[in-house]
């Protein structure tokens, strides 16, 4: 079966392979299949160190999620780059494949707060991890939310102009859990719930 990211699968038959760079096949059924209800999810997220941060891409594509954002914030322990964002997409074509979805993460580069805020605008729902109300709590408060923006932050935590920033565009802060998590398990954490959630309302 291939599939090219975007909604559609085809069944193909292996027609000749030459090594491992060269592989014919033979085209059958397509079909488009429909976006996951996960896919209402955007998660704009601080660079974890080393590997953590291949995990992260791919755990989130496993969710399902529509969009990853790689955020610079003020206190990020890693950078995003361009070299950062390829790691993920491919490591998110490799997620894809094994948890067998038709669909790639949109996955950009954010740069810093201000451009995620500036990109705030056309979602239903902000929310940014951190000590608040528990975040079932503000999904319950929208009735069907169909795009969701949830920013998480470096291990260092936010700095004042940063909260100012995000709580000034609408951001909710809202808290996963009651113990401190690292990036990588705040972001997937976050997402298993919102995916959970909109998966229960049969979106």
């Amino acid at each position: 079966m291939l599939f090219d990211g975007a909604g559609t699968e085809a069944d193909a038959q292996i027609v000749s392979a030459g090594g491992r760079e060269r592989l014919c096949v033979e085209l059958a059924e397509r079909r488009v299949v429909p976006r996951p209800a996960a896919s209402c999810l955007t998660v704009a997220v601080a660079a974890a160190k080393g590997s953590r941060q291949i995990w992260l891409a791919e755990k989130l594509t496993e969710l399902g999620i529509g969009a990853i954002w790689g955020v610079n914030f003020a206190r990020s322990a890693a950078r995003a780059g361009g070299a950062t964002i390829e790691r993920w997409r491919r490591r998110a074509v490799e997620a894809a494949k094994q948890s067998q979805q038709a669909w790639l993460p949109q996955i950009v580069m954010q740069q810093d707060v201000s451009t995620v805020i500036e990109q705030a605008a056309g979602f239903e729902l902000l929310l940014v991890g951190g000590p608040g109300r528990p975040l079932l709590s503000a999904l319950r408060d929208v009735a069907a939310p169909r795009s969701i923006l949830m920013a998480i932050g470096p291990e260092g935590g936010l700095t004042a102009p940063e909260t100012a920033a995000l709580e000034a565009a609408g951001f909710q802060t809202v808290r996963v859990g009651c113990t401190t998590l690292r990036v990588e398990t705040a972001a997937v954490a976050a997402a298993s719930v919102i995916v959970a959630y909109a998966d229960a309302l049969g979106r």
